[in-house]
């Protein structure tokens, strides 16, 4: 029997889902089934011959649904555009930024001025990174979302996916431990932040969490020097790297499956997998970034003044 695709294994190897591109949805239950029929079915599970015929159905109506976005995404993205007064947030990376949009429209969808004032929109590529080009090129994806969406703010989280060989949109290949990596990451992370800051939207680039697995926690960690040394570099006012939220303030990081929420409860905040958030998980990362963003929102010239005394009443509980 294949083991859990927490040990050991890239997201991008067990979790396949379609884009989501444009999509103020919830993320919903029917998302999260399919995926793991389709990890069970792939791997040869028992759980997988159960649900073959279950896994047969949702292929086909994601299929439809795929059909669906294909026509409508554009559609959708420019009525989104074309919202009077509101603020265009958009949320951009791998699977991990959807625990952030997720977790940010609860929150805004519960406040009445929010809601009015905020237009989240995700535009997450599940399995992608910035190490495989062949896959999302996304120093060209992000240009394309600020040419559609034309946001007033961008929110980035990657890298789940980037402990690999680097393949380039030219074609040269870098084995993952070679010499050469470190740097040619480099070069592709600049990319991307400079097509991020390719238009006047603030940018607000945030680096990986603690990760359940000891060598994914340590590939973030340096994946996070590494972010955090190109916002340095580039120097755009508009461009701010945010350390990631942490389970604990004080003290060294580290990952738990368990955390207490704001009235002393204990409730499940991480994933099994050792790399996304639950939604209560997903609830204190709004909790964590709703200042760091009505701050940003401010740089953007538009007043967001009204929101903020609810909002810091709410955060202080």
């Amino acid at each position: 029997m294949p083991r859990h695709p927490s040990a050991g294994r890239s997201e991008e190897r067990f979790i396949n889902r379609e884009p989501h591109v444009g999509d103020s949805t919830p993320f919903t239950e029917f998302e999260r089934e399919a995926s793991v029929w389709n990890w069970m079915y792939r791997n040869n599970h028992p759980g997988g011959l159960i649900g073959q015929s279950r896994l047969r159905h949702l292929a086909s109506c994601v299929s439809l649904a795929a059909s669906i976005w294909l026509v409508g995404s554009s559609l959708a993205v420019q009525a989104a555009s074309d919202a009077p007064g509101k603020i265009k947030i958009a949320f951009a990376g791998d699977s991990l930024i959807n625990n952030y949009w997720s977790g940010l429209s609860r929150l805004s969808r519960a406040d009445a001025c929010l809601k009015s004032r905020l237009d989240l929109r995700r535009f997450s590529r599940s399995g992608s990174g910035l190490a495989n080009s062949k896959f999302v090129d996304w120093p060209q994806e992000i240009r394309r979302i600020n040419t559609v969406y034309d946001p007033d703010m961008t929110v980035l989280s990657i890298g789940l996916n980037d402990k690999q060989g680097l393949i380039e949109p030219n074609g040269v290949q870098t084995r993952w431990g070679a010499p050469e990596w470190a740097e040619r990451y480099s070069n592709r992370i600049m990319e991307f932040l400079q097509g991020a800051t390719s238009t006047k939207a603030v940018v607000l680039f945030v680096g990986l969490p603690a990760m359940g697995e000891h060598a994914f926690n340590i590939d973030a960690r340096v994946k996070n020097a590494m972010y955090a040394k190109a916002v340095g570099k580039i120097g755009d006012p508009h461009l701010h790297y945010v350390e990631p939220w942490r389970l604990s303030e004080a003290g060294p990081d580290g990952y738990a499956l368990y955390g207490h929420d704001r009235n002393g409860r204990l409730v499940q905040i991480r994933n099994s997998d050792g790399l996304h958030f639950a939604s209560a998980g997903e609830d204190m990362l709004a909790t964590y970034m709703l200042p760091k963003i009505l701050a940003a929102v401010a740089q953007t010239g538009k007043d967001v003044s009204e929101c903020r005394p609810q909002q810091q009443t709410e955060l202080a509980h």
